[in-house]
């Protein structure tokens, strides 16, 4: 049983200026708890972030979505558990995890997990947070959240909600 039976899914593409918020429908979304990430030291600031102002970005549209975006989206993020899937280089992620309760990267490509392991443990060592680290494909299970996010250009979003959505996906 999840602990949250109707997580949001914030969906944000390279082309869009804001990120779209949605809530899954009432049917509960098969997970398979992985890990549990360690909570942000920052999570009780009140203070509005700026991504752009405290991550210093590797990737750039249309690759990812605008620190803007990430700004805006780490707002709808503060104080909740929350997965990104596709994480890249984690310009987002690293931002996000200043203000969540727990944050998980999600990443298939390998290449990128060892600089997300790296940053993760760069930005605890620093009292700013962290993250966990799957790398995996996320149709391999995600960790229970309050929030799951990912850039995704806008034909692709659909097919990907259809299968977070889909308890056959899981199996």
């Amino acid at each position: 049983m999840l602990r949250n039976p109707r997580p949001h899914l914030i969906l944000s593409s390279p082309l869009t200026k804001s990120p779209t918020n949605s809530t899954t429908s009432s049917s509960e979304i098969p997970h398979k708890p992985l890990i549990t990430a360690g909570g942000a030291m920052q999570a009780a600031r009140s203070e509005p972030i700026d991504c752009a102002s405290i991550v210093k970005p590797v990737d750039w549209p249309p690759i990812r979505s605008p620190q803007a975006v990430h700004s805006a989206v780490a707002e709808l993020l503060r104080k909740t558990d929350a997965v990104e899937i596709g994480t890249r280089n984690g310009d987002g992620m690293r931002c996000f995890a200043r203000i969540t309760r727990s944050a998980v990267a999600i990443e298939i490509e390998s290449r990128y997990c060892t600089e997300l392991r790296l940053h993760s443990g760069n930005m605890t060592a620093a009292g700013l947070g962290g993250f966990g680290v799957h790398c995996q494909d996320y149709r391999r299970g995600t960790p229970d959240a309050d929030f799951y996010t990912w850039c995704e250009h806008v034909e692709s979003a659909a097919r990907i909600v259809s299968q977070l959505t889909t308890p056959a996906s899981w199996d």
